[in-house]
C-alpha cells in the first residue's frame, strides 16, 4: 500500500496518544511517591509498614510501651508516666507480621467525663452537616495570638456552611471553648 498524507496523520495520532499515556503516568507516579502519612508520638514519626524493631527503637523515653502478642499479630500499649506515679495513654498500635499496620494517637483530654460534653457537641454540629448531604467538606486550622493569651480554630469548610471549634485561652479572661455551625454564601 502506498504512503499517504493519512500515514503520517496517523503517525503524529500515535504520538500524541502516546504523549498522553506518557504524561498521565507522570502525573500518576507522582501522587503514588508522595511521602507517606504518619503519627507522631513525642519525637517519633510512625508510618505504616514500619518493624516492630523501628517503632520500638523509635519510641524511646519517657514513653513506656505494654505488650500483647499472639501468632501474627502483636498489640502495644503505650503512656506516658505522670507526676503522681500514673500514667497518661498515649497511644496502641497494631502490627501483622511484625510490621505496623494501625496507629491510634490519643489527644484526650485526660479527665475523660469532663470531655464528654464537648464531644456530644461536636457530634450533634457533624451530624447536622451529614444529614443535610454536606459530606464532601474541606479541613483547615488556624491561630492567631490575642494579647495575654491565643485563639486557635478548627474549620470545616462545607458547600454553604462550614463548622468552626475555637480555642480560646486567655489570662485575663479564662479559656473557652465554642463550637459554631455556620451558614455563608
Amino acid at each position: 500500500m502506498p504512503a499517504t498524507e493519512y500515514d503520517t496523520g496517523g503517525s503524529a495520532m500515535k504520538r500524541a496518544w502516546t504523549l498522553t499515556t506518557l504524561a498521565i503516568g507522570v502525573v500518576c507516579g507522582a501522587a503514588l511517591t508522595q511521602s507517606p502519612a504518619t503519627i507522631e508520638i513525642g519525637t517519633a514519626s510512625l508510618h505504616l509498614g514500619m518493624t516492630e524493631q523501628q517503632v520500638e527503637a523509635a519510641v524511646g523515653p519517657p514513653f513506656k510501651i505494654q505488650k500483647q502478642a499472639s501468632d501474627s499479630l502483636a498489640s502495644w500499649f503505650i503512656t506516658m508516666p505522670t507526676t503522681d506515679a500514673a500514667f497518661t495513654a498515649v497511644a496502641s498500635m497494631s502490627f501483622r507480621y511484625g510490621r505496623l499496620y494501625l496507629v491510634r494517637r490519643y489527644w484526650g483530654p485526660s479527665d475523660q467525663q469532663a470531655g464528654v460534653p464537648f464531644a456530644k457537641a461536636l457530634y450533634g454540629a457533624a451530624s447536622q452537616l451529614v444529614t443535610e448531604g454536606r459530606r464532601r467538606c474541606e479541613l483547615d486550622v488556624g491561630s492567631r495570638p490575642q494579647p495575654g493569651g491565643e485563639a486557635r480554630t478548627i474549620f470545616l469548610i462545607c458547600p454553604g456552611k462550614r463548622l468552626e471549634i475555637g480555642i480560646f485561652e486567655s489570662e485575663q479572661f479564662g479559656n473557652a471553648v465554642n463550637i459554631d455551625e455556620i451558614l455563608v454564601r
